[in-house]
């Protein structure tokens, strides 16, 4: 699939995406493949759109608290 960002394939060398995942999903013949492709689309979201360390907590807390609240009303 191609993004509608003219500099992506300048910056991401080895692109991978969950569509090309989810396409992929019969074929992988181990989970260490899966994982691969998914650190990839990690590593590559992370070189594309680079935030601090300090930037990353916010926002993982930002999210991961209420959803972890929500959990565990559901328990």
């Amino acid at each position: 699939m191609r993004l509608q960002v003219p500099d992506y394939y300048d910056v991401i060398k080895n692109p991978m995406d969950l569509t090309t995942i989810r396409e992929k999903m019969e074929s992988y013949e181990t989970p260490e493949e899966f994982i691969a492709d998914m650190k990839q689309m990690i590593f590559n979201s992370f070189d594309y759109n680079p935030v601090s360390l300090s930037e990353l907590i916010v926002i993982f807390h930002q999210y991961h608290t209420p959803a972890m609240n929500e959990h565990h009303r559901c328990n």
